[in-house]
């Protein structure tokens, strides 16, 4: 078992994080202009709380002296543009919001591995409290 007391291990499970969150943003902002109703709602909340969450993981790799990357992911960014175009055409609908709480349960397990990989501290309880912020959401989406 890895040592949760390695920096390089924490700062590589938050940058992963970080950039699976930025990723998640900018599907989001390609799907909301064609939301409606209860999703576009729900979308909303997503897209604040991922705001929220990607400046929380920078401060902390900031404060491990790390330049946070908000460059997201080429893939992430790739997917953006298909989700866009895919959504010109339809409205979302159900099926688009259990993608929402699929990518969200994803980010759930990469919330995981950051919090494992980091020692129990502040930074440590603000991703606890992350993770749980998220977990509603995705439960939300799944209609618990």
């Amino acid at each position: 078992m890895s040592d949760p007391q390695d920096p390089s291990r924490q700062i590589a499970a938050l940058e992963v994080l970080l950039t699976h969150l930025v990723d998640a943003r900018t599907a989001t902002d390609a799907l909301l202009p064609h939301a409606e109703g209860q999703f576009e709602h729900l979308l909303k909340k997503f897209r604040e709380e991922h705001h929220q969450h990607i400046q929380r993981v920078g401060r902390i790799l900031f404060a491990l002296g790390q330049d946070p990357d908000e460059g997201g992911s080429l893939k992430g960014r790739a997917a953006s543009m298909l989700t866009a175009i895919k959504a010109s055409f339809d409205t979302p609908d159900a099926s688009d919001m259990s993608a929402l709480a699929d990518a969200g349960a994803t980010l759930l397990q990469e919330f995981d591995a950051a919090i494992r990989a980091t020692p129990a501290n502040h930074h440590r309880d603000d991703l606890e409290d992350m993770r749980e912020e998220l977990a509603g959401l995705v439960a939300e989406a799944r209609g618990r």
